[in-house]
């Protein structure tokens, strides 16, 4: 799981990228369980193949956080904290049973 924020978009990010030999066959895999993945993880996520590229990406996104707000900033760890967590909890189980 990796952090992103973006100053031009005001938004922080939360990405699973997939760069290995396989990345698009590891990526059709777990889109086939897209249903399930987001059901367990109690929200949506925004799948790129990234069809130009030779990885992929798989996000959750908070937008209208513009990062020099320096009062959210509190609010923004705990929605990273969160995000990593579950999607760490969601997505490690399912990776593992794809190796």
């Amino acid at each position: 799981m990796n952090p992103t924020a973006s100053h031009r978009d005001n938004r922080l990010g939360v990405e699973i990228y997939i760069d290995h030999a396989d990345s698009k066959k590891l990526y059709q895999a777990l889109l086939l369980q897209r249903t399930s993945i987001e059901q367990a993880l109690g929200f949506e996520l925004d799948w790129q193949e990234l069809s130009d590229a030779h990885a992929c990406r798989i996000a959750t996104w908070r937008q209208d956080s513009p990062i020099e707000e320096e009062a959210q900033w509190g609010a923004y760890l705990d929605w990273f904290v969160q995000r990593i967590v579950k999607m760490n909890a969601v997505f490690k189980p399912v990776i593992q049973a794809l190796a």
